[in-house]
Formats: structure tokens, sequence, C-alpha cells
């Protein structure tokens, strides 16, 4: 079973980076920089006759051969003038330019059909060896280069201080990215920031308790331009087929609706700060209020079918942020002997939807159930982003929820209980839902609601660093309160709509309707009785995926995220040995996690093509715990 399955990967990169510096005046320079990284990677994957892939070719191995290489080239060219007059005025002036270009193309070469007991090793080095059944047809090659995304910026920057009082920072930024039409294709970015060191004013010069304050306001304005390439234009790819002299050929078909109004995304980040210091810096709080608003998203909003497509890019809708944000640092013990180092950090973030364009809501789809799903998440004007839509679990039907007709062996749901539609004709042991709009009947159209919120309400982290003598510890924690996880392995793994589906091991307290003899219970006291230690109902046999709440869970957690221990030589001994330093080390990364979750991890969203579709767990890898050994030797 373990060599059911092969995947072996293999990449190789170059990456170069430089620079160079020339004083051209006294307080005047240039810097030039360069990068240029050419990464090739390939893929080959094979699936023996025993997998779920070869189940779809006649139960005959699959293996594919995956090649992608991009080339990516920056460049920036900078002037800077630095000058300081009468040892209070501070100035430094910067101006420059930049330019980005990445450019990658990729492979896929698929053969399906291979001979039935055919290795790995020998599938991957003869891909010509597939030998499809009548009727059917290998998969054809497929090769794509992507358009070269280029960015081309401006930028400036001036900064001034005043006796190391009054302190101003401003810069422009205009970039222009080919994804976007010549007219849409550039933005002018502003920004500023302002502060007041008051620690320094004639009023606190008897202050003692205070060591340094400042008073913070900051604006600034940042673009957004993460989609596909060329989404303006019609683009055509080698996707669609159509029949001709009895055969189906290859064809050009469009691969998106082009939309010539794409824009930049905008984000606008307006925030006020303090920082203080106590007991000369043995203490240091800050605090952070922000208001972040972003404007013309660049969203996949589902559109007609009639139009051919289901979904276009769009500038669409508004967002805000605001939050607060607190850092404590603290040198709590400083012994010769023993140090203690501690810094704290939490924070809480409430996002609300502004604007839909013309609607007040729409719906979302996660995608983990595949292109058919049923749309799971819902955004609505004046609520947060993130809300899981869905339907209310209420246990499963019992034998008491019928009426039993022992002539024709069928239970018939008696009056007043809601029956659930999606599934079809209610049985005991089948999962229920509430009825939200009372009218009897169960359906997807009137019966969902918003059932959990994957935000949380606030997050932080603590670090710790203690020494004494010769050794040192570091103890990291976080943690996130507040927020919900879609546990999509959950409805998967407990439906009994495909074969060969492994289950959760709480299944086995499933409803069932088979006694230990096989036999198929139908009378209800024997049914009542065989079920009376059920704890869930039976799977559901329908080949389509329903979001309930009974697999949305609270995804709090406090994670030991990374412990250090170390050992360093005392001077003495390092002198004899002639070394500057020697320390040995350990150290584990997640070391262990307090949390009610039921998944591997609770710190996942494995649904990340979507950020309106957050908090999904479905198919997500543990988070691997790792230990460290090591040695710092300096001579």
């Amino acid at each position: 079973m373990t060599e059911a399955e092969y995947r072996k990967a293999y990449t190789k990169a170059i990456n170069l980076s430089g620079y160079a510096t020339y004083t051209i005046l006294k307080n005047l320079t240039f810097k030039t920089t360069i990068g240029i990284d050419n990464n090739d990677a390939q893929t080959n994957a094979f699936w023996s006759k025993i997998t779920s892939t070869a189940r779809n070719y006649a139960q005959q191995p699959v293996a594919s051969i995956f090649q992608q290489s991009a080339v990516t080239i920056n460049n920036s060219n900078a002037l800077q003038y630095s000058k300081k007059f009468e040892n209070k005025h501070d100035l430094n002036v910067i101006v420059g330019q930049e330019i980005y270009q990445n450019v990658s193309k990729s492979t896929t070469i698929e053969t399906r059909y291979f001979p039935t007991d055919i290795s790995a090793e020998q599938a991957l080095a003869n891909m010509g060896l597939g030998s499809p059944p009548t009727g059917a047809q290998q998969a054809r090659p497929i090769s794509n280069e992507i358009p070269a995304n280029r960015l081309f910026s401006l930028f400036g920057r001036v900064s001034y201080s005043y006796n190391d009082k009054y302190l101003a920072t401003v810069s422009l930024r205009s970039d222009r990215s080919s994804k976007f039409k010549y007219a849409n294709g550039a933005l002018v970015f502003p920004s500023g920031t302002v502060a007041w060191r008051f620690t320094k004013e004639g009023f606190m010069k008897d202050n003692k308790f205070l060591t340094d304050g400042k008073l913070r306001l900051g604006y600034g304005v940042a673009g957004n331009n993460r989609i596909g390439d060329l989404l303006y234009q019609q683009l055509y790819g080698v996707t669609g087929e159509y029949a001709l002299n009895h055969s189906v050929l290859p064809g050009y078909a469009p691969i998106a609706l082009a939309n010539e109004d794409l824009k930049w995304e905008s984000n606008i980040s307006q925030n006020i700060g303090l920082d203080l210091s106590f007991l000369n810096n043995r203490f240091q709080l800050s605090v952070d209020a922000y208001k972040n608003s972003g404007k013309n998203l660049l969203l996949a909003v589902a559109i007609p079918p009639t139009s051919g497509y289901s979904s276009q890019i769009k500038n669409l809708g508004s967002t805000t942020n605001k939050g607060i944000e607190v850092q404590l640092n603290a040198y709590i013990i400083q012994k010769k002997d023993f140090t203690w180092n501690s810094n704290f950090n939490i924070s809480t973030n409430k996002n609300t939807v502004t604007n839909l364009g013309t609607v007040s809501q729409l719906t979302r789809n996660s995608g983990w159930q595949g292109s058919d799903g049923t749309d799971d998440y819902l955004v609505k004007v004046g609520e947060p982003v993130g809300l899981m839509y869905g339907f209310v679990t209420d246990g499963y039907y019992k034998v008491d929820d019928f009426t039993f007709n022992a002539t024709t062996n069928t239970y018939t749901i008696k009056p007043g209980i809601p029956v659930n539609s999606v599934y079809g004709v209610p049985q005991p042991g089948m999962l229920k839902w509430k009825d939200i709009d009372g009218d009897g009947l169960v359906t997807a159209d009137k019966d969902r609601t918003v059932i959990s919120n994957a935000n949380p309400k606030f997050m932080g982290g603590w670090n710790n660093q203690f020494s004494y003598r010769n050794f040192d510890l570091s103890v990291f924690m976080n943690w996130v309160v507040g927020n919900d996880i879609y546990n999509a392995n959950k409805i998967e793994m407990t439906d009994g709509a495909f074969p060969s589906l492994n289950m959760l091991e709480f299944m086995k307290d499933r409803w069932t309707n088979i006694n230990d003899q096989g036999q198929v219970v139908t009378d209800p006291t024997a049914l009542a009785a065989l079920n009376a230690n059920a704890k869930i109902w039976s799977p559901v046999r329908v080949q389509r995926y329903w979001l309930h709440s009974w697999a949305v869970e609270d995804g709090s957690f406090l994670r030991i995220n990374n412990l250090t221990l170390g050992y360093s030589l005392p001077s003495d001994l390092l002198k004899k040995i002639k070394l500057s330093r020697f320390r040995a080390y350990a150290t584990v990364n997640n070391l262990a996690t307090l949390t009610s979750y039921t998944g591997y991890d609770p710190e996942v969203n494995t649904r990340r093509s979507d950020p309106l579709t957050q908090g999904v767990d479905f198919a997500g890898y543990p988070r691997a715990k790792t230990w460290v050994f090591g040695v710092n030797l300096t001579f």
C-alpha cells in the first residue's frame, strides 16, 4: 500500500543578487540592486492499479510528469541625499525607480492504461507504454506559457526630524502593472507618518519614571494586483473539443471571460500609536489602533451561466478592518547569574463588508467538494468576511418520529416533524436538520443560515528568554481564541456516497439497520433496541455534500511553538581551546497544542484561493513536531 501512490519532486534553482553603491557628492549616493532567480522544477507521479485514480481508467496504472520553469528579474536604482543641519535638523531624501518581471512556463504529460503490474520507475521511464482500450483515449499533453508579469515603479521618500522631537516621513510611489490595460495599469500610492516625542518637551524634564514617550499618526495607500495575467483581454487555450469526421479533435476555447475594466485593488491604512518606555527602558509598551479600508476588491464573481461562464474577475465591493494591537517588552530580572526577558503581544481585529456593488449579499463555494459543490459561505454587507452558511444539525430521526405500516414495511413521518427533503424521504437513522422557516419542510433555499464565523476574537504570542550562568532557555507560545473551523473531513468521512471511502472512528457507533446476523431489521421495536446505544446517524447516501453545524468546531488553541535549551562553554575554557564561542543547543518546534479541535491542526486554512472562504480544513496535513540539535562555533 505504501507504494501504491508515488510522487517525487526535483528542484534546481539559481538565485543571484548583488548591488553597487557610488558616492557622487559628500551627502549624495547612488545605489543599484539587481536580482535574478531561475527555478526549474519537475514532479513525477504514479498511481498503481489499486488507487482511486486508476479506478477511473479501467483499474490500470496512471503516471504523469509535470515540468515548470520560471525566471524572475528585478532591478532598482535609487539616489539618496542625507544631511544634518545645526545638530537639530535631520533630512533624508530618496528617489528611485524599480522594475520587476516574471516569466514562467509549464508542461504536463499524463499517460493512462499502463500494464497492470508495472512499477513507478518503469512507467515514468517509458511514458509511451500506456494503451487505451477501445473507445477510450489518452490525455493530451498540456503546455502553458504564462505571459510576462511586469511591474514598473517610481518612488520617493522624504524623512525629517527636528531635535529628535518632531518626526515626519512622507512617501509617494507609482506602480504600473501589465495585469491591467494601459489606461488602468498605473496607481499612485501616497503614505506618511508623523510622530511627537513628548518626553523631550520642557514639561517632562523632571520626569524620572517615563524614560521615553512617543505619539504616532500614520496614513498610507497600498495596492493589490494578485490576479491572473492579461485577464482584461480575451484569452484562449486548447481546452475545447469538437467532432469532425467521426473523430473528436482539440480546439481553442476561451479560458476566462475578459474584463477590460479591471484595475488596481487599493487599501487605505490609518493608525494612531503610542510608544512608552519606563524605568530606563526596562519596560516598553506599544499600543496601536488602526483602520484599514479595502476598495475595488479583485474577486471572482458568479455570473449568469447563460453567458457561457460561471464566474468573472471583477473589482467589486469594499471592506474595513478595525483593531487594536498591544505589545509589551520587559527585562524582568537582570542579575549577574540570572536574567529573564519577556515579550508579550495581543491583538484583536474586526472586519466588515461595506459594499458589494449592486447586491447586498452573495454566497461563495469553498471548493473542497469539487466543481459541483454547494455554496457554503455567505458574504453580506454589514457583516464580517468568513461567515459559514449551512444547516443547523438537529440529531437524527428516531423510530418514534414515524408511523410504521407492518403490511408494507414502510415508515411514514409523523405530522409536525420537519421533513429533510434535501436527502429524500426521511427514514429512521437519517440525519436531521432544523426547520428554520417553520414550514415543515427542510429545503436548501429556505433553511440554511449563518452557523459560524471563521474570525477569532483575539490572538497573541508570548516569548520568554532565560539565562542562568552558561545555560539559556527560550519558550515561545502563541494562541488564537474564538474562531470557528469548518471541518470538512467530518462531512466526507461520515458519508456513504462513494464506495471504499474510509470513515472516522466514531462512526462505529452509528445507527444501523442490519443486525449481527446480517439481517435487515424493519420492526420498530427491534430497530429501536438495535440502536439503543447509537450516537450518530447512518451515513448519508447522496453524492453531494452539505455543510451543517455539526461539522463546525471551536478552533481556539494554545501552542508551545518553540522551546530551545542551550549551553555555552565558559570563557576561561574557551581561551584554552582557542575558541571565541562554543554553544550547543537543542530545539523542539510544535512541542504541544492545547485545543478542543478534533482535527490534526487548529491553525489550518486549506482553501486559500478565495479570501472569502476562510477556516476550511480538508485533507490538511498535521503540523510536524521537529527536533533540532546543533552547535555554534566562533573561531
